[in-house]
This record gives C-alpha cells, sequence and structure tokens, in this order.
C-alpha cells in the first residue's frame, strides 16, 4: 500500500503542518505579537462612500456639570438633566445625529465612541430650575483623544434693551430675539420708547436679530451690551443693551 492510502501518515502529516502555522503566524494584526494594543476605531460604510470603509479613532468625552452662585441648597442631582451633544458641519460623526445621554447626581458625565469633528454640547435642566440652559462647541480630535471640559449652568439675568436709530431716536414695532450659542432665551417688542425686555438671559456671548412686524431681517449694530448687577441666590441679575438700527 503507497502513502496515500495510509490515513494514519496522511493525517499525522496535516497535523504536524498546522502546529508549524500555529507557531509562525502572529497574533495581533500588526504583525508584532508584541506590539501595545491599538486604540478602538469607528468604522462606518454608506452610499457615499463608494464601498469603501471610513475610519475614525474612538474619541472620549468627560465633563463636570457646575451651578454659577449656588446656594446652600442647590444641587446639579436635582435639577433632572438633559444632556445632548449635536454634531456640527459634515463628516462621520455627523452619521451618529442627536446622542443623549445623562450626568450622575454629582454633575460628572462621561460620553465614549466619539468621532473626530465638532459638536454642540448641551446641558438642559427642567423649565422650573433656578438655573438656565446652556451650550458650547467643542471639537474632538484624535490629537485630543479624552476631552475634558465643565459646564457652568448660568442663573438668570433680566435683559432689558433699547432700540433706536443714528439719531438716538426710538425705533418702535420691531422684534429683538436674543440667542446663545443656538439656544433662544426670547423674543420681545420694542415698545414707543423702543425699549423691549427678555425676562431671563445667561452671560453670554449674545446673539442678537432684529425684526420687522412681517418678519424681515433688520440691520443694526450692538453699540452697548453690559452686565450692570451679576445674578445671585436671592434674585436675577441684570444686562442692558442698546441697538442701533439705522
Amino acid at each position: 500500500m503507497d502513502t496515500f492510502t495510509r490515513p494514519s501518515h496522511y493525517m499525522a502529516a496535516l497535523c504536524a503542518v498546522g502546529l508549524a502555522l500555529l507557531l509562525v503566524l502572529p497574533r495581533s494584526g500588526t504583525g508584532d505579537p508584541s506590539a501595545p494594543e491599538r486604540p478602538p476605531r469607528l468604522v462606518r460604510t454608506g452610499s457615499g462612500t463608494s464601498g469603501k470603509n471610513l475610519e475614525s479613532p474612538a474619541l472620549k468625552l468627560t465633563g463636570r456639570i457646575l451651578l454659577e452662585d449656588p446656594g446652600p441648597a442647590d444641587r446639579v442631582g436635582d435639577l433632572d438633566l438633559d444632556m445632548e451633544i449635536v454634531p456640527l458641519g459634515r463628516g462621520l460623526h455627523a452619521s451618529e445625529g442627536v446622542r443623549s445621554f445623562e450626568a450622575d447626581a454629582s454633575g460628572t458625565f462621561e460620553l465614549a465612541g466619539l468621532a473626530s469633528g465638532r459638536y454642540l454640547l448641551r446641558a438642559l435642566p427642567r423649565d422650573d430650575a433656578p438655573f438656565l440652559p446652556i451650550a458650547t462647541e467643542i471639537e474632538c480630535s484624535p490629537e485630543n483623544p479624552k476631552l475634558e471640559i465643565d459646564l457652568i449652568l448660568p442663573r438668570p439675568r433680566f435683559l432689558l434693551g433699547r432700540l433706536e436709530d443714528d439719531s438716538r431716536e426710538p425705533r418702535a414695532g420691531l422684534f429683538v430675539t436674543v440667542q446663545e450659542n443656538g439656544l433662544q432665551r426670547g423674543t420681545a417688542p420694542s415698545d414707543d420708547h423702543g425699549r423691549f425686555r427678555i425676562p431671563a438671559v445667561g452671560h453670554g456671548p449674545y446673539e442678537f436679530l432684529v425684526r420687522d412686524g412681517e418678519g424681515r431681517p433688520k440691520a443694526f449694530r450692538a453699540e452697548r451690551v453690559a452686565e450692570t448687577r451679576p445674578p445671585s441666590m436671592m434674585g436675577p441679575g441684570r444686562v442692558e443693551a442698546t441697538l442701533v438700527v439705522p
């Protein structure tokens, strides 16, 4: 009987070859068993990628929610916070959409698995809380894979403004909208004296938009915006603004 008709000899040869392959093949994707483990990566495919995979390092965001001038009874855990992160612009990170997450009772939060890109980070307490929502833009990148940030929820300020023309005459019947990093603080009409009032704004920076009664934007310049009284646990602060509408 030749060697090809001897099953025991044939199987022994195959086992020897398999054992040799196990000894020489690398144990990691790097080709070097001693190489350090690479960080996790996000991989996405889509119709807009021509069948190619898009890779980006998986990044982590950590931080704390703090309170502006907190009183002895003020605690982050009592605010029933909603946390959101919103991708800005285009890129791999935009495919994730808006993500919601939570901070713990002490205000600490952690969000892993982020793709590189710009985001809007928002902390939204319940409507009757003594602190206002806040938003800020952040940039996640491989150069800073573990981004840390603190968000300070502001106490409200009362904004008292005036619309006037170049000759200091009041502009009545216009509507002023105030925003802070995409969070709308309110819209109010100007009265016969050009005055308008927004009951609760944060610490800025403020974005103003002036429209006429039909909703058409009006050109203006902010001549003066200043906080004249800081807020405290005793009451709201005060901000004064003068906008010139030619």
